[in-house]
């Protein structure tokens, strides 16, 4: 699948310290099944990057939480993530340095309940914030 600009976001790098990179979520509707996430460095090829994404579920459940490192290849990195229930959030936060860590990420839907009333008409798109 691929995705639009809108579904794109920029995520900035942190300071020296690899602590405290530009975090981004991104909220699931809950007709959303399994969300796909892409990502890849700006200067594709050259450049490697670091996250950490959390997978939460409501407020008082225990995330998951994965660790992720590529090396500067020339294609994104993609994976699908299970996303049953409603109450899904993507929290993605860069870990590498801010002169080498701007990269795009997308998180989009994967598979999709139609079953599953969305609040207006047609399909929920995802957010980011």
């Amino acid at each position: 699948r691929s995705c639009s600009p809108e579904q794109k976001q920029l995520i900035q790098g942190s300071n020296t310290d690899g602590k405290h990179g530009q975090r981004v979520n991104w909220t699931v509707p809950q007709n959303v099944k399994s969300v796909q996430l892409l990502a890849w460095s700006i200067d594709s090829g050259r450049k490697s990057f670091k996250l950490d994404i959390e997978m939460l579920q409501g407020p008082n459940n225990k995330k998951q939480s994965f660790f992720l490192q590529c090396g500067g290849g020339s294609q994104p990195y993609h994976a699908v993530f299970q996303t049953p229930g409603p109450g899904w959030t993507v929290r993605i936060r860069n870990k590498k340095f801010v002169e080498d860590g701007l990269i795009q990420v997308a998180v989009i839907p994967y598979e999709i309940d139609e079953s599953v009333p969305t609040a207006g008409s047609g399909r929920q798109s995802m957010g980011w914030n």
